[in-house]
């Protein structure tokens, strides 16, 4: 509880006092008085017992000393207890006393006399606790008065107890003599016994009169202290309601002049929201009170035409109602409304005002009327609808100029697949093929990314995350940058951390980015004979999540202190004046700093002049549980001896070494691979070698990769230069394992898989159609082709269907309406939801998201290629794998079928076999005549719809046979709306086609 609370009454100016003599009161009541009283009383009750007991001594006295004097002088006459029984017999002294208390006691008063010796006649007495505790007190006190208040049986009674001591010889002699005396030593001053008086105990209130005058005196005093604490009270009360008075007047004369100047002040704001806002009041039903000038311009109506009416007198037809029922609903609840509003002025024209309506309460708490205030944005209205449409022309232009960036590199992707494909092809160039096809994967994928118009504007980037193997991503940027390393005789060294989990979940392309940049400046700026090392280490692993460091350094020319926090903003390069070679724009770092700043991290630089640059950033990687992300194509169990263990090639190699096999130090089994690290240019050790380990495979490090060609190399010899990592170290071991034949476990995949499930296909091209026919024929998937939507719809509610690939523009029913009405069907009949995977041939940005925000399971963009088919099909069905001998995977490759169609370009693009190629090539060549003269037929009449809708089918046609040229002539076609442009444009198409198919 709290005190301050509890004392607070106490410390009150005006009811402290009373408290506290109230308090001092009920104190004086409730002990003082009633402590008074009670020793009124006993003291009272005490004198009248004594008194009377003295009586009874003094009576006996006088009897003994008188009376018994003389009687004995007469023989006759006997002087004993028993005298109310004999005659010529009187009272002994003790006996007169005894008889005289029996009839002397006032009403209720009782006295008694007790002996601790009685005489034979008053043997049989027994004394209770009172009589004892007494008598024993009184033996040892006997000039004492020994007083109790007892309660028995409710009644409370006072009683008195004296000695009675022996003050007479003749009595001390004839208790001694008698012969019935029950001790005969007794002398003058022994206590014989006692006598005891008992009285009620009186209920009356008694005080004496000194006591009443002190009663008195202390509440005359009481009041006088109150009397003098309120006087002072009083007086300063009145003093502060003074100064009080005093304050209120000078703060109503300053508020006043405040008012006056608030209301100077008010006008001049008045002014100024006349002047720039359109302001009304209504009342709480909505009718106009008051409108400024400016509703009166903007709205072009009358003060008297607006006063008085509601404001649907401006209300525009194209406002919908909700508008208007949720700003009722916000404003009847007694809150703010704003929002955007379009109103119609008196001669019929629009505009739209931004709206803040306020309601105003009244001491009740109640709606008193409305203030309404409006800025006229029809301008700001009108600049954002231009600005839209010029978006809209702007995203059209960025859709066709990425189409036609992406067709150069369209072919250069297609040729490094055929390179990949081909056989027969030894490691180096096989990873060099590979190298290429990533590349430019990742610069098709950054001119698309660059070429979004969201980003363009923004500056911001998209973070995508996917499971990404690390490994791959580190590996493929060092390998694209190691030519340019040797090129400069630089040793580039990569250390990757093989603690580093194989899956993880982040942005491949973003991370290949920045490190590309950095490793590419690094390089750059690193001079001939100079050291560049990529060490990509794990920090922690917690909470499913792994923390990893990338570190670029460099023994480069360094960058000056005070330039070093300038180099992360674009256009900014560190200005050497001697090393004008270092040229560039800018923009690489400011790029990186970005994407990291994404990754919830930051770049962290430290540099000195001559001796190089340290670049590092940390990332915290959620970890996925993908088992496809594992080294399959790895060399196992491989045994390896080392020639120099103190050679720094070793070091750099040896963490490599350790995920193929085991490294012995001293062992000279003869199936071991010898790792010789060849540093000093010179093949004397080497030599050496070749003759200790004739018939052993021998893996020879170098440097630098010139330094290979110096040397001529044996059978069981295989060379690798920096810079070193798994996959390049896995493709020499392999080579070498080929040429010496030594037994080595190279896990291999040669394996195709084969579908379990039904898919249905909603497709009307009907090259479209032979295409996916001959792709799904070769996995041995059981399908079904419709040639519209809803064919596609009445196929699937008649058969149960586990995958649906669905066009988006067909006749009859649209993809996306095909796509709802089998959701509602799915919905209305309890049915699980069937995967829906759409397919388009317009790659345009935002498409795929679009299509997947309405529900759809996954993307496909045409031609279909056959390896991101197989990826839906994974997900969506059941595989069966089936082992393919590799003398059936192998197929005559037909380099060209004539001069435009490229069968390796269609089945690298499609992913299928060149056979395929072939009969999709062959059923194009048919069908595409009668296409076109349909197309120029449409053109003649100039029927827009049918022109659109024919163009795109043939596109899609073209597609297929990687007719880019024709398809990019489609696409103009399709969505061109100047019908004396069709003319031209079918002109040039026919042409073209006419060329291909040799008419």
């Amino acid at each position: 509880m709290n005190i301050k609370k509890v004392l607070s009454p106490f410390l009150n100016p005006y009811t402290g006092p009373i408290f506290v003599i109230t308090l001092i009161l009920i104190f004086i009541l409730a002990n003082i008085l009633p402590n008074y009283s009670v020793e009124n009383k006993n003291k009272q009750m005490t004198d009248k017992a004594v008194s009377i007991i003295n009586n009874l001594k003094s009576i006996r006295s006088y009897y003994t000393q008188n009376v018994i004097k003389e009687v004995k002088k007469h023989s006759s006459i006997k002087i004993n207890y028993d005298h109310k029984d004999k005659i010529k017999t009187i009272p002994l002294p003790a006996t007169l006393v005894h008889d005289l208390s029996e009839i002397m006691p006032e009403k209720d008063m009782k006295i008694k006399m007790f002996s601790n010796y009685p005489f034979p006649n008053r043997k049989n007495r027994v004394l209770n606790e009172f009589e004892k505790d007494s008598l024993a007190w009184l033996i040892n006190n006997p000039n004492e008065i020994y007083t109790k208040t007892i309660v028995n049986n409710n009644e409370k009674r006072f009683t008195v107890t004296l000695a009675d001591t022996f003050y007479d010889p003749s009595c001390v002699k004839c208790h001694n003599t008698r012969a019935d005396t029950p001790k005969n030593d007794w002398k003058i001053g022994d206590v014989r016994g006692v006598i005891q008086i008992s009285m009620p105990y009186p209920k009356e209130f008694i005080l004496s009169g000194e006591q009443t005058i002190l009663i008195l005196s202390i509440f005359v005093l009481l009041i006088l202290i109150l009397t003098i604490h309120y006087t002072v009270v009083s007086f300063k009360r009145q003093k502060d309601n003074n100064k009080i008075q005093q304050d209120l007047e000078k703060k109503v004369e300053e508020r006043t002049l405040s008012l006056e100047s608030s209301n100077v002040l008010l006008n001049q704001y008045k002014k100024a929201v006349d002047a720039s806002a359109i302001f009304s009041k209504t009342n709480n039903k909505g009718i106009i009170t008051y409108v400024n000038d400016e509703f009166i311009r903007t709205s072009q109506y009358s003060e008297e035409e607006l006063v008085g009416n509601s404001h649907s007198i401006i209300r525009h037809p194209d406002m919908p109602d909700s508008i208007f029922e949720d700003l009722w609903k916000t404003i009847k609840d007694k809150k703010i409304w704003k929002g955007q509003i379009k109103n119609k002025a008196k001669d019929g024209s629009s505009y739209y005002v931004a709206s803040t309506i306020v309601p105003i309460l009244n001491y009740d708490n109640e709606i008193e009327e409305f203030l309404a205030i409006r800025l006229d944005i029809t301008k700001v209205i009108r600049a954002q609808k231009e600005a839209q449409k010029a978006d809209e022309a702007k995203s059209t232009f960025l859709a066709n100029m990425s189409h036609e960036i992406r067709t150069p590199l369209n072919a250069i992707i297609g040729f490094s697949d055929i390179l990949c494909r081909s056989k027969g092809m030894d490691a180096k160039s096989m990873k060099q093929s590979q190298i290429i096809q990533t590349s430019a994967n990742s610069l098709l994928s950054i001119i698309n990314d660059i070429l979004d118009v969201s980003k363009i504007e923004s500056g911001n980037f998209d973070i995508g995350i996917e499971e990404t193997d690390i490994y791959l991503v580190s590996e493929h940027v060092v390998e694209l940058f190691s030519k340019r390393a040797i090129e400069k005789n630089i040793r580039l060294i990569f250390n990757l951390d093989y603690k580093i989990p194989m899956c993880l979940l982040t942005d491949g392309v973003r991370i290949r980015q920045v490190l590309s940049n950095l490793i590419s400046n690094a390089i750059k700026f690193t001079p001939e004979h100079g050291i560049v090392e990529i060490n990509i280490s794990m920090l922690e692993i917690q909470n499913n999540k792994a923390s990893i460091r990338f570190e670029i350094k460099d023994t480069g020319i360094g960058i000056p202190k005070e330039k070093i926090d300038k180099v992360f903003q674009p256009f900014i390069q560190v200005d050497h004046k001697s090393n004008r070679e270092y040229q560039g724009t800018g923009l690489g770092l400011s790029i990186c700093t970005h994407i990291i700043e994404l990754f919830n991290s930051k770049i962290h630089i430290e540099s000195e002049i001559g001796k190089g640059t340290n670049f590092w950033f940390d990332i915290d990687f959620e970890i996925c549980d993908d088992h496809t992300h594992t080294n399959k194509d790895y060399i196992e169990q491989v045994n390896f001896q080392v020639s120099d263990v103190q050679s720094d090639l070793y070091h750099y190699i040896k963490r490599y070494l350790n995920i193929f096999g085991t490294i012995n130090m001293s062992s000279e089994n003869t199936n071991d691979i010898l790792i010789h690290s060849c540093i000093h240019k010179s093949n004397e050790k080497l030599q050496m070698l070749r003759e200790q380990h004739k018939d052993e495979a021998i893996l020879i490090l170098f440097e630098y990769e010139e330094d290979i060609d110096k040397f001529t190399f044996k059978d069981n010899e295989q060379a690798l230069a920096l810079p070193f990592y798994a996959s390049k170290v896995n493709d020499a071991l392999q080579e070498l394992q080929k040429k010496t034949k030594k037994t080595c476990d190279i896990r291999t995949n040669d394996e195709e898989s084969s579908y379990t499930g039904k898919v249905l296909i909603a497709e009307d091209n009907m090259a479209n159609q032979e295409l996916i026919s001959y792709i799904l024929d070769s996995m041995n998937v059981n399908y079904k082709i419709e040639s519209n939507g809803q064919e596609a719809l009445n196929e699937y509610i008649k058969n149960k269907y586990d995958l649906v690939l669905m066009d988006i523009n067909m006749p009859v029913l649209d993809g996306i309406g095909a796509f709802n009405s089998i959701r509602e069907y799915e919905e209305k009949n309890y049915l699980s939801s069937t995967p829906i995977i759409a397919l388009t041939a317009n790659a345009i940005k935002g498409d795929k998201e679009k299509f997947l925000s309405l529900g759809m399971d996954g993307y496909l963009s045409k031609p279909i290629n056959s390896n991101e088919l197989k990826i839906m099909f994974d997900k969506y069905l059941i595989i069966d794998n089936i082992t393919i001998e590799k003398e059936q995977m192998e197929e005559k490759k037909t380099i060209t079928e004539n001069n435009d169609i490229d069968l390796e370009k269609i089945a690298t693009r499609i992913g299928v076999s060149t056979n395929i190629a072939k009969l999709i090539v062959n059923k194009f060549k048919k069908e595409i005549l009668s296409d076109l003269a349909e197309l120029k037929t449409y053109v003649e009449e100039k029927e827009n719809t049918k022109i659109n809708e024919k163009a795109h089918y043939i596109k899609n046609s073209c597609l297929n046979v990687a007719l880019d040229d024709i398809c990019d002539l489609l696409q103009k076609l399709e969505s061109q709306e100047n019908i004396l442009e069709y003319k031209t444009l079918y002109d040039e198409l026919e042409t073209k086609i006419n060329l291909i198919v040799g008419e």
